[in-house]
This record gives C-alpha cells, structure tokens and sequence, in this order.
C-alpha cells in the first residue's frame, strides 16, 4: 500500500542506529530527526507548523507503557496536560507511534486515549517490542484507535481491516534494523541512578558504561554493556558490583529492581 499523501515522519536521534532508519523511510514522505537535546514535542509542533498540509504523522522512538521518548524527554501521562495546547494545534488525521510497548497495558491504553482527544487522529501504537525479531521485536501496530474501535496493524501496515495505512519504513529496512525501539525500565534507571549517587559511583573501581546525563533511560541492550548489570528484556536481572569500592548506603529505590535474581554489592 502506498503512503497517504501528506505524510511526514520524525525519528527520535536517541534511537540506535538513527541513521539505518531515516535511509530507510519510503521516498513519498518526508522525514525529519528530532534533536536528542530539545523539547521532541515542541519540536515536533515546529515541523508541523511548518508543513500545514501534514495529513500523517509516523514517530518512530523509544517508547515505554504509555509514555514516547522524544528529544530531551518523554510526552507521557503525566506531562500530556502540560503540552495540550501544542497537541491541540496538530490537527492530524492519521498519528503512528513505533516506539516499544506505548500501548501496552492500562497505562498505555490510557495515553492512547488521551493522546486521540487530545490531538483528533486516529492512532495506531504498538502494544509490543517495536524492531528486530531476534531481540523479541516485530513491526505491528496492535493498537488502533478509530471512531472508537479497536484494530491491529501487520508489518505491511495493513489493518485486518484492510484499512488504506501503511507503515513508513521500507521493508528492506524493517528486515535489515538489529534493535528494538525500547528502553530500560525507568524504575530500574531510577534504581540503579540512586544506588550509584548514594555509594560514591564517582569513585568505584569499574564504572564503566554507567551514566545518567539524560532524564530519558538508555537502550536496554546498551546497559547490559554496564559493568555488573545483566539485563533480559528491559528489566536489569542480575547486578554484581563485588569488590568495587562501594561506599555509602543502600536505596530503598533497590526494591524496585523487581526482576532482580541476583546481587552482588560485597566490598
């Protein structure tokens, strides 16, 4: 199916491999990539405001249960209220949002419901890992919102349906993409941010890989690269940090780690 006339997609730059996924949207839209160091939605509202005759809108991003990861931070439940004027002002006919999970439980059938009052499109979100099938990813929009019901869209874009959408990405480059448009749990980033403020993570031993300069967590797949984490899926499992200089005290924000099996924290 070919793209609606009309359409323009933004691709967050904090996605891996950005570049792999702007040369791969089909040459009937226009794309644009979103400054990891910006406001995404203002963002996002400038570009509109500059091609007024935008019908549909692909965001392909990180994504959480009801929550987008855009520019320097998320447009979630809790900051939709904040930016109702800009969401207002967008007047699409057609929203799509790649980014893991959006839609996913009572949180993100929530934001998608908001989302659609909010901005009057009809929206299509992935209740899923968005991205490479050997990371556990696929490319379907599960969620729909339209006139009330409820469809899933296939990697073709095609709702069961057969309503006339289509995804931006060419298939050669859905096939080619090796990651996942998800990132690491934020209660996990939160915990593992407070245990290395409140044991002088400054001063550890090994450090390496961790760092907390962006409010929006990192990919998953990234922190598994962090010295002493193991992460399966987007939640850390195991944390080993023996023998690394730590001092001070524990977090209570730990407790949150709820897929933890293992830890390690013996100096």
């Amino acid at each position: 199916m070919p793209l609606k006339p009309n359409t323009r997609v933004v691709i967050d730059a904090g996605v891996e491999n950005y570049q792999q996924l702007l040369s791969g949207v089909k040459p009937s839209a226009k794309a644009f990539l979103l400054d990891a160091d910006r406001d995404g939605v203002l963002q996002i509202t400038e570009i509109l405001q500059s091609a007024r005759e935008t019908d549909t809108l692909h965001i392909i991003s990180h994504g959480s249960p009801g929550c987008l990861y855009l520019g320097n931070g998320p447009l979630s439940l809790d900051s939709l209220g904040r930016y109702a004027l800009q969401l207002q002002g967008w007047k699409l006919d057609n929203l799509l949002l790649y980014g893991c999970n959006v839609a996913a439980g009572d949180g993100g059938a929530e934001f998608i419901a908001k989302l659609h009052c909010l901005t009057g499109a009809q929206i299509a979100a992935s209740k899923s890992p968005t991205g490479a099938a050997a990371l556990g990813g696929d490319w379907e929009l599960e969620q729909k919102t339209a006139r009330g019901a409820s469809r899933s869209f296939d990697a073709k874009g095609e709702a069961e349906s057969r309503a006339p959408v289509t995804l931006a990405l060419s298939a050669e480059a859905m096939m080619a993409y090796q990651g996942i448009l998800a990132t690491l749990h934020a209660d996990d980033y939160a915990a593992l941010q407070a245990l290395y403020n409140s044991t002088n993570g400054d001063n550890w031993g090994n450090r390496t890989g961790w760092n907390f300069s962006s409010s929006t967590p990192p990919d998953a797949d990234e922190v598994n690269d962090w010295h002493g984490v193991k992460v399966v899926g987007l939640r850390v499992t195991e944390l080993d940090l023996h023998e690394n200089s730590l001092n001070g005290t524990i977090p209570s924000e730990l407790g949150n780690l709820s897929n933890l099996l293992s830890l390690d924290l013996c100096v």
